[in-house]
């Protein structure tokens, strides 16, 4: 019997499948980070022979607090599961809507975003005033991300309006991935 398998490098056990039964092994990344992951084959005899290639697994994160005036603060995990460096940027888009109010109608509010690293320590913060029916969006790069927890929050500086937060926050890694199909066509 001929197997084939992989080892994702997430500290998941060897995923081995019958070489004669299928070629197709799946598997779902829970987290992210940069995987070293080795892909083996096991002949009849028992000889292995494998390769290792690196993944890249980035982590989006779709978040919304809804007719809200203490918005609740957002944790963002950067410890990656894997033995790799830290993530190279968290991206930010967000969006703070100030809605219609019923019944007497809303006033503006002003809200600030902040952006904290896991040493509490503010790296990034933008404040707008946002009028009655109306929205207003922070788009933020973060570099030099340490691993732990980051927290994003924000909050109504002034007015008294309910408002709605929607983040979209993304893990992105360097680019440096194997490139697909490592295996080279034909040769044996």
């Amino acid at each position: 019997m001929q197997n084939f398998y992989v080892v994702p490098g997430d500290g998941t056990s060897q995923l081995q499948v019958n070489a004669d039964e299928t070629t197709d092994i799946r598997y779902t990344y829970m987290t992210h980070g940069l995987f070293t992951v080795y892909l083996g084959a096991i002949d009849d005899q028992g000889n292995d022979n494998n390769i290792s290639i690196t993944v890249r697994i980035e982590k989006q994160i779709i978040w919304s607090d809804d007719s809200t005036a203490t918005p609740r603060d957002m944790n963002i995990d950067t410890t990656p599961d894997c033995e790799c460096e830290p993530p190279e940027f968290i991206q930010i888009k967000s969006t703070v809507e100030n809605p219609q109010n019923f019944p007497f109608g809303g006033n503006q509010v002003t809200v600030t975003w902040h952006l904290n690293d896991p040493e509490e320590e503010e790296q990034g913060t933008h404040t707008e005033i946002i009028g009655d029916e109306q929205d207003a969006s922070w788009n933020y790069d973060q570099y030099n991300v340490m691993k732990g927890i980051w927290i994003l929050s924000v909050t109504i500086d002034q007015g008294e309006d309910n408002i709605d937060v929607n983040h979209d926050v993304t893990i992105k890694y360097l680019a440096e991935e194997s490139e697909a199909n490592p295996l080279p066509v034909g040769e044996e």
